[in-house]
Parts: C-alpha cells; sequence; structure tokens
C-alpha cells in the first residue's frame, strides 16, 4: 500500500534528480523471533538515466547509521531490527555515475514485537468471560478487536505496553459449534464455541468417605477432555471408581478424552481395616530426644515464689519428641498413649501435667509454656495429668484423649515427621514444695518416654 507522493527536486550540476516518494510506506512484514523487519516502498523517479537507490536508516532522524544499496527496485525489506527500538529511514537515487539526489521525506517504525497468551480459547455452549494477556516492550501501543458479534471485547480495547484484554462471549443457540478470530495486538486470537447439540455432560458424584473433583453435572465441549480427581478422607481408602456402569477399580484419577458422549463418574469409599482382622493393632515409639533441662545447661527448681536455677537441682520440667513420619496415612488413629521413665526422685510426690507444646528443636524453656507452634496444633493446654513415678520407675499408661489423636493425625496429614510433649508439675504443687527433683534422663537421652497408638 502506497500514499500520497511527495516530490523533491534537488538540482546537481545540471542534472535534476527526482524522488518520488511514497512515505517510504512501511509495510508490516513477519517478525522473526529475535529481530524485527520492515518493508519500505516508493514510486520510480522519471529520469531515463536513474540506477538505482540506497535506504539510508538509523535511531535518530535525520541521523543515519547505516545505508543499503538496493538496487534499481521499488520495494526492500529491511531485516534484522532490534525489537523495542525506534528507527528512522529515508531514500536517495542515484543516477548512471553514481550521483546521489537529497534525502526523500523520512519515516520512522517501532520495531514492537506482540505475544498473546493464551492464543486461543475452547468455550461451552452457553458462554463465559475471560482475559487474555498481551505482551510487548514499553512504547509499543495496540488495539483489540472482535472477529464476530457474539464474541465481545469487554475492557482493553487499546493499550500501550504490556496489557490486558478482558472478552466475553454469548450463548450459542445453534446447534452447531461455532469459531471467531479476533485480532489482538496484531495477533490472531481464536475461540471455538461448542453448540446446542455438541455439548456434553459428565455425571460426578462420590459416597462418603471421600470427595471427587469437580464434582457434580460438568459441561463438556465435543472432543473435548475433562480429569477427575478422587481424594478419600482420613481414615478411608477408595473402594470403587465406575465409569459408565463399569468398575476402573480404585484409582484415584481419570480422564475423559475427545469427549462425544455424555458419561457418569462415581466413587466410592471405605473404612480402612486390618488385612487379616478388624482388631485395633498398635505401634510403641520411643522418644527421639528428651531433655529437662533449658539448652543452655542449667537445672531448674522450685523455691516457693518461683523457678530460679541451680547446676544440681532440677524440675519437673521437661520436652519429649517422636518421629512420627512412620505413621501411615492409612492408618485410622484410635487413641494415643504416652509413659515416662523417672531415673531418679526428690522431694514431695505431685502430680505432672502433659501439656501440647513444642518448640522446633525440641528443648522447651522449663520457665514458660511457650515455644513455635511446630508439632501439635494449640500449645499451652494439656492433654492429661499423670502421678509422678518412682525413682527407677515407668509410669503407667496415660490416654491423652481425642485432642492427641486430632493432633497426631493433623501433624501426619499436613506432613509434620515429629510430634512432641511437655511435662510440667501441676500449680499446687509448684506453690508449695521448696526443693523438689525428678530426672526423667541424662540429658537429650531418647530412652525415658514412650508413645503408644492405636489404630484400626
Amino acid at each position: 500500500m502506497r500514499g500520497g507522493k511527495i516530490k523533491t527536486s534537488l538540482p546537481r550540476c545540471g542534472l535534476t534528480l527526482l524522488l518520488l516518494v511514497v512515505g517510504l510506506v512501511v509495510l508490516l512484514a513477519g517478525v522473526p523471533a529475535k529481530a524485527a523487519q520492515v518493508t519500505l516502498a516508493w514510486d520510480r523517479n522519471t529520469e531515463s538515466n536513474i540506477a538505482g537507490y540506497r535506504i539510508y536508516y538509523g535511531n535518530g532522524s535525520r541521523a543515519y547509521n547505516w545505508f543499503i544499496d538496493v538496487g534499481n527496485v521499488l520495494t526492500h525489506t529491511v531485516s534484522g531490527l532490534t525489537d523495542g527500538s525506534t528507527y528512522y529511514f529515508a531514500a536517495k537515487a542515484y543516477d548512471t555515475s553514481n550521483v546521489e539526489s537529497a534525502y526523500s521525506a523520512e519515516v520512522s517504525y517501532r520495531a514492537c514485537t506482540y505475544s498473546i497468551s493464551p492464543t486461543a480459547a475452547s468455550i461451552g455452549q452457553k458462554g463465559t468471560s475471560g482475559t487474555l494477556q498481551v505482551t510487548t516492550q514499553a512504547g509499543c501501543s495496540w488495539t483489540a478487536s472482535s472477529g464476530a458479534s457474539w464474541f465481545t471485547i469487554t475492557s482493553g480495547y487499546q493499550g500501550t505496553g504490556n496489557g490486558t484484554v478482558a472478552y466475553a462471549v454469548t450463548s450459542n443457540t445453534s446447534a452447531s459449534p461455532r469459531t471467531v478470530a479476533s485480532t489482538i495486538a496484531r495477533k490472531l486470537f481464536t475461540v471455538t464455541q461448542a453448540g446446542t447439540g455438541s455439548a456434553y455432560t459428565i455425571t460426578a458424584s462420590a459416597g462418603a468417605g471421600g470427595t471427587i473433583s469437580p464434582s457434580g453435572s460438568v459441561s463438556i465441549a465435543r472432543g473435548g477432555s475433562q480429569s477427575f480427581i478422587i481424594t478419600a478422607n482420613t481414615g478411608y481408602q477408595i473402594s470403587s471408581v465406575m465409569v459408565d456402569g463399569v468398575s476402573l477399580g480404585a484409582v484415584s484419577s481419570h480422564t475423559f478424552a475427545n469427549v462425544t458422549a455424555n458419561h457418569t463418574i462415581s466413587v466410592s469409599f471405605k473404612i480402612i481395616t486390618s488385612t487379616t482382622n478388624t482388631s485395633a493393632r498398635r505401634v510403641t515409639l520411643g522418644a527421639t530426644y528428651s531433655t529437662d533441662v533449658k539448652s543452655g545447661g542449667a537445672k531448674y527448681y522450685h523455691d516457693g515464689s518461683d523457678w530460679v536455677g541451680r547446676s544440681s537441682t532440677g524440675a519437673v520440667r521437661a520436652a519429649t519428641r517422636w518421629d512420627i513420619s512412620g505413621i501411615d496415612p492409612s492408618w485410622n488413629i484410635v487413641s494415643v498413649e504416652v509413659r515416662f521413665y523417672a531415673e531418679t526422685k526428690t522431694g514431695s510426690t505431685g502430680a505432672l501435667s502433659i501439656n501440647r507444646y513444642g518448640s522446633s528443636h525440641g528443648q522447651d524453656n522449663p520457665q514458660t509454656d511457650s515455644g513455635t507452634l511446630v508439632y501439635s496444633k494449640s500449645a499451652g493446654s494439656a492433654y492429661a495429668s499423670l502421678p509422678e513415678p518412682s525413682s527407677g520407675s515407668w509410669t503407667n499408661w496415660v490416654n491423652l484423649g481425642s485432642t492427641a489423636v486430632s493432633d497426631i493425625a493433623w501433624c501426619r496429614d499436613n506432613g509434620k515427621t515429629t510430634w512432641s510433649v511437655g511435662l510440667k508439675a501441676s500449680s499446687t504443687v509448684e506453690s508449695s514444695t521448696t526443693v523438689r527433683h525428678v530426672d526423667f534422663s541424662e540429658d537429650n537421652e531418647a530412652n525415658d518416654a514412650e508413645l503408644r497408638i492405636t489404630y484400626m
């Protein structure tokens, strides 16, 4: 395409070269992956001795860095331009004596590249709305236009640099699918929409004990695909997945591909039980770390009013943790019990409180119930209490209740590999005992506490 002619008459030693310029029309051409290009065109001079033309160009107006002798032609493509840069172009004619005319009128071109994401969309019969992203260099302008009345640009009709275009697709009342290609930032965005006779429904359902996603009635365009993910709840496992009445077994996902008909998918779950019988089973875990001292090494005792440090005495304050990475996700945990071993004991007997708290390194400050919440869901509250053991003996097993069951299951399901509890003396003992000491372990030993988990 050429614009109006601009005549520039420039005398040179009696010879006048007339360069007929069509604004050096910039014809937008294909853009390589890493370089832009423009096509320039002009009208031929009327002189009979014109031998050819030279194209001059650069990054500044009338400041040309390069030229190309294109010969006696009327169009030329300049390639290798840097994306995002502005270039200025002018032409000169030269005769058989290699005498040049003056420059033509100047044209400029910004070497912009454009991309859109996504480049296509498959829409159901009922229609929808969506967005796509335009990517280009800063300062590069673009527009967005619809190719059909049922495809509407709702925002982002034009922009400069990167931007977002929003669109809406109306319902297709025809039995046939339809397709439209719209121009977005000089790129084609293709939308294919299903018709009333080409949309199919997949009905997904799940029984008690788990979920299927997505669920309910899912509309799929003809030839489309849809994946379903099946998840069992804690204490349950997948029993059977039925597709169109045919069992696929205990699979955890299924994909319908190239859909050309309606389908159903249903899932059933079952409670996890022993592979040999339905009775409960138990596992006992030895502690991986225990301490009744603060990390600084000073043991603590209660002097009747406050906890104070003394190297030769210790207080009934301890942190114990267990490795729970071996607890299988399929276990339906029924109960959690704990017992402790006392190596030595002095002072009066009192009750111990088993508390829910733990720090990231497993050593809670014996003076506080605080600590980073790592091993249980709620710090500071007690699971249970038990009498202090005699020297050189184990306590009885103490059931920590449903809260501990929930905590263990939560830690396992959320990727925690350790779980901990803390021990402290009851408030009444703390306020009435002058010096009392129970040694649950030599520092950092792991043989003074056991965790017993019963599961189905």
